[in-house]
């Protein structure tokens, strides 16, 4: 049995939202996604979704190790052929010029990747008006955000089925920071992160088994919420719980080195 693909194990890798004014590319929108992992994947029924379309790649096509593919609506599949590996997603979930959110789903329905992108990840406010894509800078580092992100600068305003322009490795040391918190109920902590976190695999052992957490969960799409239910709940605990969760975090970078130290060889 196929082994169920890993967060970040594919990611986005590069966005074409506003095709026009052309510089020698298709008129067309394209999203680029990237296997980062050390085995192939079928992405036979897999889905992005932008917020309100859900999209399916509904053949059976292998991405290997360390490649790329670049996605299409169907009426454009035929211009993009000659850039590389090439598919069309049903329905098209449209892009929107001025920002979207994108979120990469397995056939199981878990997240693999998502994004909330708008008009300052391109850096440069000429690019962002049309006719430009915006790439991913170092596919190892899937939670850096903006910072991952700039326009391309191939003279041809991007760059389907080919390496980024601007590839090149960055330096994500920076801890996640703890914005703010609340409680919808009684029992419920919801704390909101800076960016992706995994809680500390010793944090239960931490905090004393007296007020001792039920649960501990990270919040799906974009991994920045932190969602901790307990069995009671007074003020000692609270404060506890914060510092300790805010001190005791794992950064993306290093839940993806966990994640790649486990998997099978």
């Amino acid at each position: 049995m196929a082994q169920e693909p890993r967060l970040y194990d594919v990611v986005f890798h590069e966005i074409f939202a506003d095709p026009s004014p052309s510089h020698g590319l298709p008129i067309s929108e394209y999203i680029e996604i990237r296997n980062t992992g050390n085995k192939e994947i079928d992405l036979k029924n897999w889905t992005i979704y932008n917020g309100s379309t859900s999209g399916k790649i509904s053949t059976s096509l292998i991405l290997k190790p360390d490649s790329i593919l670049l996605l299409s609506p169907s009426s454009f599949l035929s211009q993009f052929l000659s850039f590389g590996q090439t598919a069309t997603v049903t329905p098209w979930p449209t892009l929107n010029n001025e920002g979207d959110t994108l979120i990469l789903f397995s056939p199981t329905g878990t997240v693999i990747h998502a994004l909330a992108w708008n008009k300052e990840w391109y850096g440069n406010s000429l690019k962002e008006e049309g006719g430009w894509s915006i790439e991913m800078k170092d596919a190892s580092q899937p939670c850096a955000g903006k910072e991952n992100w700039l326009s391309s600068i191939d003279p041809m305003g991007g760059t389907p089925g080919t390496p980024n322009s601007i590839s090149k490795k960055i330096n994500d040391e920076g801890a996640p920071v703890l914005r703010f918190a609340y409680m919808p109920d009684s029992i419920t902590i919801i704390m909101v992160f800076s960016e992706p976190v995994i809680p500390n695999i010793f944090l239960k052992d931490i905090i004393s088994d007296d007020l001792g957490p039920k649960s501990i969960d990270v919040v799906p799409p974009f991994f920045n919420l932190v969602k901790m239910v307990v069995l009671t709940l007074n003020i000692i605990f609270l404060l506890e719980a914060l510092l300790i969760l805010s001190s005791f975090i794992y950064s993306c970078l290093l839940f993806t080195f966990f994640c790649l130290d486990t998997k099978e060889k």
